[in-house]
């Protein structure tokens, strides 16, 4: 397969809300340590799945704990879950870390890409594919809900890059009226949109995205991988500390490449400040519910309101205007759900012992809304330590099988004088239990 070129692949569906088709081996996390520079590798090889933005968070703190930076996350996966590939690209935003995909190398067979988890010790593992015999580890790609964590680096390496358009769990979304699926459809569009946008992708590459169909694949010719893989002020603040890039590439008679030599203190500078970058992400990470996103960016909008503090906020009193329905689970705590008409609200009960910290105790309330169908709307309460409550809007979709609810929307993040610095979108899943 040639970079460009337009390709059908198998189309699964499975009872997410936004879907890319996907191999059916399921994603691990592996990780490499580099002690000297205490520099910390994430793989992640296999289909993307609902709660990887979880167990991405968990190997990212287990690296941190040992005093690493997060470096580099290297993909090999074909996509899968958009809401945890976004939670990871956020993730990853925040740590200024770089990502890696899979090649196409000139010396490799025709058609061959290679795909180089990071190991602790020794030669690398490598998964290869074959894209015109179709034979080999289809792992070996980075392609659909993998482009939203590719994008997400400060640096970005590989040029076996795939795009095309999501769709909806066909059981949820046949059920809509032409109207309801246009605006839902779309809405899910904009947003995707604003997270790639927010990512400098070129809105050539964007555009792209949304032509092809989510049955076909669209993989970034080379001017394009270049346009990803350029990043203007890193580049020019390469050159303003580090100076010119002096490789001496050397030649035979014919004109035929025979070495290059590297200027090696060019590259020893140029790292330093991804390790101050690195550094930089690692004080501004957070492992809890989402991560914290300090910028200095515009005003979020529609604006955040502030609610009263966490000790004050309204309670469910048992009456029977207002009674506790279902108990569910989020994050590890204990929840519990409470309706009066189409009115739900949804209160920690046995809330995680972490938690303390952020003043959230049993009766603490996480969503306030309405439930029209299938479909939640309302608000979140964002909790921050010695900080007023916020609230914020999200949305989200009631699982066909009722057992499991995402709500998707825009968190404040706020530095130490709680004042809104930013936001990042995330994904709040509660899972059913009685």
């Amino acid at each position: 397969m040639k970079l460009g070129k337009i390709t059908r692949i198998e189309w699964i569906a499975l009872p997410i809300l936004l879907i890319f088709s996907v191999p059916v081996i399921a994603a691990q996390f592996t990780v490499a340590e580099d002690t000297g520079e205490h520099l910390g590798y994430i793989n992640l090889v296999g289909k993307i799945e609902r709660n990887d933005g979880l167990e991405f968070r968990k190997v990212a703190q287990s690296l941190i704990a040992r005093g690493n930076t997060i470096h580099q996350v290297i993909l090999c996966t074909s996509g899968g879950d958009v809401e945890a590939a976004m939670d990871i690209g956020n993730q990853i935003k925040v740590l200024q870390a770089s990502t890696v995909g899979p090649n196409q190398f000139a010396n490799a067979p025709q058609g061959e890409i290679q795909c180089w988890p990071k190991t602790q010790y020794g030669s690398p593992v490598i998964l290869k594919y074959n894209a015109l015999s179709q034979q080999g580890d289809q792992n070996a790609n980075c392609a659909s809900a993998c482009f939203l964590i590719w994008s997400s680096g400060v640096t970005r390496d590989g040029n076996y890059i795939g795009v095309h358009r999501f769709y909806f769990n066909a059981s949820i979304y046949r059920n809509l009226s032409p109207l309801d699926a246009k605006k839902l459809y779309e809405s899910a569009m904009d947003r995707y949109r604003q997270f790639l946008v927010e990512r400098n992708v070129p809105t050539s590459i964007i555009e792209k995205t949304f032509v092809t169909e989510s049955i076909s694949m669209y993989y970034l010719n080379t001017d394009e991988l270049k346009l990803m893989q350029s990043v203007p002020y890193l580049e020019e603040f390469y050159r303003a500390r580090c100076g010119e890039l002096r490789d001496i590439k050397e030649f035979d008679a014919y004109g035929n490449w025979r070495s290059t030599t590297y200027d090696n203190n060019w590259r020893a500078c140029a790292r330093r400040i991804l390790k101050e970058m690195e550094i930089s992400g690692v004080k501004a990470y957070s492992g809890d519910d989402v991560p914290s996103v300090r910028s200095d960016g515009p005003q979020i909008n529609p604006p955040i309101t502030p609610v009263t503090p966490p000790n004050t906020i309204s309670r469910s009193s048992g009456s029977p205007a207002e009674l506790k329905m279902s108990r569910w689970t989020f994050n590890g705590s204990g929840m519990y759900m409470t309706a009066n008409g189409k009115r739900r609200r949804v209160f920690y009960e046995t809330p995680r012992e972490s938690l303390d910290s952020l003043g959230i105790s049993s009766g603490s309330l996480i969503f306030d809304g309405d439930l029209n169908g299938a479909r939640f709307t309302g608000s979140v309460m964002a909790y921050a330590p010695g900080c007023a409550v916020l609230k914020y809007p999200v949305s989200g979709i009631l699982n066909p099988d009722g057992l499991s609810f995402n709500l998707v929307g825009r968190r404040p993040a706020r530095d130490d004088w709680c004042n809104v610095v930013g936001s990042t979108d995330v994904t709040l899943i509660f899972e059913y239990v009685r």
